[in-house]
């Protein structure tokens, strides 16, 4: 199940004039085409009124609300939500653990999270020291010894053991640890976005056309050219 990014693009010339309310709400991820049907909602055309800010958001991404502001780059928040829709729900549930231990600070730290899925370890269910004794012993495959002599052993003591061993974390979701991968600082700015996936309204609408070229220059005239037409020289030095 994808998890929900939405946010409110405002008109901001339209904002700043008095008219606070053309806007929508666009849900993320957002393509090109979809992106170009709300700008011409409210009033974005990329000639007059060329920028928006996002003003309100919504999401359930566990965190993520917490670095959103009016300071958010549109086409970064349609990356992170189209990085996001790409991870399985296992996956996706390792961020309301980190949300708990750990919170992400940035957008770009949310967006790494995608390629480095694998830094965490998060086993599912498991809240407390005995439910990890328990894991360890009959779940995870890795104590080899007859059953028999299993049930000799405390889960509880044992699970507060392999906590202090591993630095692990018990959440709500169940608990987390860091594997032994390294972070990959892989999102490094806009660049890195390629172009169909940025949706602001500079990416979307074609630069201006130029303006007409004067008459100088629809002649193919240079501007040494011209100014030697604007300055004529005399008819004695040209008799010279």
């Amino acid at each position: 199940m994808s998890k929900e990014i939405k946010a409110f693009a405002v008109n901001t010339r339209a904002y700043d004039e008095g008219d606070r309310d053309l806007g929508e709400w666009v849900s993320f991820p957002v393509t090109k085409e979809e992106i170009k049907a709300v700008y011409d909602r409210i009033g974005i055309d990329g000639t007059h009124f060329k920028e928006i800010f996002l003003d309100d958001f919504k999401t359930d991404v566990a965190g993520l609300d917490k670095i959103l502001s009016v300071h958010t780059d549109i086409d970064e928040l349609n990356y992170l939500a189209l990085c996001l829709s790409e991870l399985p729900q296992s996956e996706l549930a390792k961020l309301e653990a980190i949300a708990e231990i750990s919170p992400f600070k940035d957008i770009k730290s949310f967006i790494d999270f995608a390629p480095n899925v694998d830094y965490y370890v998060l086993i599912d269910g498991v809240k407390n020291a005995e439910d990890l004794g328990n894991y360890y012993l009959y779940k995870s495959g890795m104590v080899q010894m007859p059953e028999e002599w299993k049930a000799g052993i405390d889960p509880k003591a044992f699970g507060e053991h392999i906590l202090k061993d591993e630095l692990g974390n018990f959440t709500k979701t169940g608990y987390l640890i860091k594997s032994d991968d390294f972070w990959l600082d892989d999102y490094c700015g806009k660049g890195d976005i390629h172009k169909d996936f940025l949706v602001s309204p500079q990416a979307i609408f074609k630069p201006s056309a130029k303006e007409k070229p004067s008459v100088m220059e629809q002649l193919g005239k240079t501007k040494e050219q011209a100014v030697k037409l604007q300055s004529p020289m005399k008819k004695s030095e040209l008799e010279r």
